[in-house]
């Protein structure tokens, strides 16, 4: 997966950076069980052998925090591979697209995302917009995991995120914003202000470990329905934050005999694992361009549905 992602832009001039896992990813077995092809041999390969396909994906939002939407649909994204960076004893590689912006759009908003069909993508960024942990404590405090889900009614939003430690120095908090990625100033004269506080409960793992985790859920209700918000987690007191987030509440109800504007479109999954989920990259491109509106996850115990 891709991590530690970072972009700046200087006039029309881009760079876009992040790291990934040198994890090993098994290909498709083509030959028979009882063909000993030495090429068959290893149906491992490293993420290093496949760097080419490796790249950004970008394109430019609409005015005042929207999708930008044309006679043709949404704006498609435009794409630029990466460099990649390795050595053969790393345990990750490093990957820096560099393109330039149309000098008529300098000003404009974009938004980005990073990865390939063998690391999987990351989610939506955007573009020029970085936030980084300030030190070791901002950073055992990062929140991780975060997962948004509709709530019992249209207007309504459970958010959940996790971090490795405490963080009692200050409240586990959520900054929302009406619009499509709209921009949140988490400090300074200007911040926003803060939407809600999370509860926080402690998880603690029955295994050989016994590793613990904080997990932290706000719900929000009175939110506009079928409206596009955009949302930080984190905590001010350590100033870590998470990147920003877009989701959008579930459309009102309909009345009786009323028809739907358009469908709402759900990806369902179960539970795989990340080294042989052959199908991962797809799900995770096509809910980071937006293709599907929520996401039915089938685990264990009951099904959850987590909007994107």
């Amino acid at each position: 997966m891709p991590y530690d992602i970072r972009s700046s832009v200087v006039d029309t001039k881009v760079m876009v950076e992040w790291s990934t896992r040198r994890n090993y990813i098994s290909t498709v077995k083509l030959q028979k069980a009882d063909d000993n092809s030495p090429g068959h041999a290893n149906p491992w390969r490293s993420c290093h052998d496949v760097a080419a396909d490796v790249e950004v994906r970008y394109r430019r939002l609409g005015d005042n925090d929207t999708m930008l939407v044309t006679e043709k649909g949404e704006e498609p994204f435009t794409t630029k591979t990466a460099i990649t960076f390795t050595t053969p004893g790393a345990t990750f590689s490093t990957h820096t697209a560099r393109f330039e912006l149309p000098s008529a759009m300098q000003n404009a908003a974009y938004e980005f995302t990073v990865g390939s069909v063998f690391h999987g993508w990351s989610a939506i960024h955007r573009l020029g917009v970085t936030i980084l942990p300030h030190g070791d404590e901002s950073e055992r405090c990062r929140p991780r995991h975060v997962h948004t889900a509709y709530g019992l009614k249209s207007g309504s939003l459970a958010v959940q995120w996790m971090t490795k430690e405490f963080c009692g120095g200050g409240d586990a908090q959520l900054l929302l914003k009406e619009g499509y990625f709209a921009h949140i100033e988490v400090d300074g004269p200007n911040r926003t202000s803060v939407m809600a506080t999370a509860n926080t409960t402690l998880f603690e793992d029955d295994g050989e470990e016994k590793s613990k985790r904080w997990i932290h859920v706000v719900r929000l209700e009175g939110l506009k329905p079928a409206t596009r918000y955009t949302y930080v987690v984190g905590n001010a007191h350590y100033n870590s934050w998470s990147i920003p987030f877009s989701t959008k509440t579930a459309p009102a109800p309909l009345f009786s005999g009323e028809k739907p504007i358009k469908s709402t479109r759900f990806l369902i999954t179960g539970d795989i694992s990340y080294q042989n989920a052959a199908t991962l990259p797809m799900m995770q491109s096509e809910v980071a361009e937006g293709i599907v509106d929520g996401l039915v996850c089938l685990k264990e115990t009951m099904p959850m549905i987590c909007i994107w």
